[in-house]
């Protein structure tokens, strides 16, 4: 009887090597969303990160120095003719001259911590004369005066050695105050106010 010999039927190759395909391709489009996910993020922070000229950051300081500046030199200006003065002419000349001197300040980088506590104490003289009396505490009156000449000849000694005489005068007007009030004082009120916007529009217009 001949021996029938059975063959083995081999499997087809094909659907391996398409397997095979189908998932390197899986792979590369799982690896190329991650890429353009990463692509995206650094497009995003990129978009939100604000980069500013330090000129333009200087130029923002200048113009905001001359506007302060200019207001307390329109304030004093505007009251030149004025006959009398009276307890919110002096309140509104400190609150004035202190937004100029602390904008001139931060106009010229000026980082000093005895600069910073003559201006806290300037801001506290103010504070009281906005917050009570100004006739019945004449004496705060003019030590808010010294107290203002002297943060100005720090600035001063910092920035603008050739403005020392001047702002000296500012100095020798407030040390002459004294406790008397205000309308029997008004022309060293005035003078005072008015060499101190002087010598603020010098600082502002000043380059170093």
């Amino acid at each position: 009887m001949a021996e029938i010999k059975i063959q083995e039927k081999k499997s087809p190759v094909w659907p391996w090597i398409l397997g095979i395909i189908l998932i390197a391709l899986a792979v590369w489009l799982i690896l190329e969303n991650r890429n353009d996910d990463d692509d995206n993020s650094e497009t995003a922070l990129a978009d939100d990160t604000t980069y500013v000229d330090s000129a333009e950051m200087y130029d923002e300081a200048q113009i905001n120095s001359e506007e302060e500046v200019n207001n307390f030199t329109g304030f004093v200006q505007s009251n030149d003719t004025v006959t009398n003065i009276d307890e919110n002419y002096v309140r509104t000349g400190f609150e004035r001259l202190l937004s100029a001197v602390s904008a001139v300040i931060s106009d010229q980088n000026i980082n000093d911590t005895d600069i910073a506590e003559q201006r806290d104490s300037l801001t506290n003289y103010v504070d009281d004369l906005n917050s009570g009396e100004i006739e019945e505490n004449r004496e705060n009156v003019r030590k808010a005066f010294v107290s203002a000449s002297d943060l100005m000849q720090a600035v001063q000694r910092k920035n603008f050695p050739d403005l020392k005489s001047r702002v000296d005068e500012i100095k020798q007007t407030a040390q002459s105050m004294r406790g008397k009030k205000l309308n029997q004082q008004k022309e060293k009120v005035k003078e005072y106010f008015e060499k101190s916007s002087m010598v603020l529009q010098e600082m502002v217009n000043k380059e170093i």
